[in-house]
């Protein structure tokens, strides 16, 4: 069983720039709508046009 916080998590905006790191995550992160960018401005182009739940983002 999932947490609240959890279950409340639907809308994924994942930054990354490896392609192996963003399947990864995808497959980790199953049954939520993740959106993968590979870099910064991108990411702050989708968080303008787009609400988002959480953001995770690779150093």
């Amino acid at each position: 069983m999932q947490s609240p916080v959890l279950n409340a998590v639907r809308h994924v905006l994942l930054v990354d720039a490896i392609p192996e790191a963003v399947a990864d995550a995808r497959e980790a992160l199953a049954g939520m709508d993740v959106e993968a960018v590979t870099s910064p401005p991108a990411a702050l182009d989708r968080v303008v046009s787009s609400p988002f739940d959480v953001v995770l983002l690779d150093p």
